[in-house]
């Protein structure tokens, strides 16, 4: 199944709602009540209502839905089960925005589970099938998802070609529903090429936009991205308060892949916040068993995209390491001062010097390439 060759029909234009949430359906869910009910009896309750929206494409279409739900969950073997059963499901008079969705959402769960190859075939198969059938919306989402794919290893190079596109610029200074995937890549561009002062502004009135159409998954992004572009210009407090907005919607829903696909920049942050949850502001928003679950979910994520070999392990002195460790759990300069009863100045210089046994140029990179050896 993972090598299907992807079939993929003539455009339609039926699913005008359902197409606002490509290239994944399940963005476009929002239900905020019952979060805790069970997914099943929730798309039992919504069949009814997606018969009538989809006619005999709704198996197809709530296998989209399924696997995206568990995918943003973290629960990949899921994810991977419901959308092979979607892409089964497609057939020749299948929309093309249903199939696009099936395959969009397989080769998201093969990725995430690391099969790199079936994945990229996968989609290959997809940008030549949308080449044959001249589809410049499809192909736009598909390049932003490329894009953003790029994007996770800091290729500023893509990011900019990205920018270059302006496929994901709004018209007129306006944004639109239909191109809001393509409009969250060029805030994440922006954030990867450094423009964090265009960033900002663009990234607040996307999260504005999003919260004027309740969708939470979006919302959750948007808040996130505009914790990392906060946090680069030294606005601690505003990126922590983006921060715990996005934690305090995705504990509503278990969503943890949102926070992975940012592991290496929010990894320490969550590590910061998982230390001060007894704190009065977030004693009673914050579940501090998900906030950690988050946290070491971003740790993992960050240990496997820096993995190293194991006969390169650097040899760090007791101290170094445990300073290390220390920023791995989220305190800062000063907190490890209080804490260990160092200078700060000293503790800088310790840093240095294990940053270069890590072969690291900064704080994230080091707790990031610490992890991947195994020392944190």
């Amino acid at each position: 199944m993972e090598r299907a060759t992807p079939q993929l029909s003539a455009p339609t234009a039926r699913f005008a709602p359902l197409s606002q949430g490509l290239p994944f359906f399940h963005r476009s869910y929002r239900d905020h009540s019952d979060c805790a009910e069970d997914l099943d009896e929730k798309l039992r309750r919504m069949r009814v209502a997606l018969e009538r929206l989809v006619g005999i494409e709704y198996e197809t279409v709530e296998n989209c839905i399924r696997a995206g739900m568990f995918y943003e969950k973290g629960m990949m073997e899921k994810a991977h089960f419901f959308a092979a059963k979607a892409v089964g499901g497609v057939h020749d008079d299948t929309s093309l925005e249903t199939a696009f969705c099936a395959y969009m959402i397989f080769a998201s769960a093969l990725y995430a589970m690391h099969r790199i190859s079936a994945a990229d075939e996968l989609v290959e198969g997809v940008h030549a099938h949308l080449l044959a059938q001249e589809n410049a919306y499809l192909l736009a989402n598909l390049r932003a998802f490329t894009a953003q794919r790029k994007f996770c290893g800091g290729d500023a190079a893509a990011a900019r070609a990205w920018l270059a596109s302006g496929l994901g610029d709004p018209e007129d200074g306006n944004l639109f529903l239909y191109n809001i995937y393509c409009h969250f890549t060029t805030a994440k561009a922006y954030i990867v090429t450094g423009a964090t002062g265009t960033a900002i502004p663009f990234t607040e009135k996307l999260l504005s936009f999003c919260e004027a159409y309740n969708r939470p998954l979006d919302i959750i992004d948007a808040s996130l991205l505009l914790s990392i572009a906060l946090r680069k210009e030294k606005r601690a407090r505003e990126a922590d308060s983006a921060l715990v907005r996005a934690v305090e919607i995705a504990q509503r829903y278990g969503f943890v892949q949102p926070f992975v696909a940012e592991s290496a920049k929010l990894s320490a942050d969550l590590g910061r916040l998982s230390h001060r949850l007894l704190q009065p502001q977030f004693k009673d928003k914050l579940d501090s068993v998900f906030v950690k679950s988050l946290y070491f979910a971003t740790l993992r994520a960050a240990r496997q995209k820096h993995a190293l070999p194991e006969t390169e392990k650097p040899r760090l002195s007791a101290r170094q390491l445990e300073l290390i460790r220390l920023l791995a759990s989220g305190y800062s300069y000063q907190e490890i001062s209080e804490k260990t009863g160092i200078k700060i100045s000293t503790i800088k210089t310790y840093l240095r010097i294990a940053y270069q046994k890590l072969g690291a140029v900064n704080k994230r990179e080091a707790v990031a390439k610490a992890a991947a050896f195994g020392l944190v």
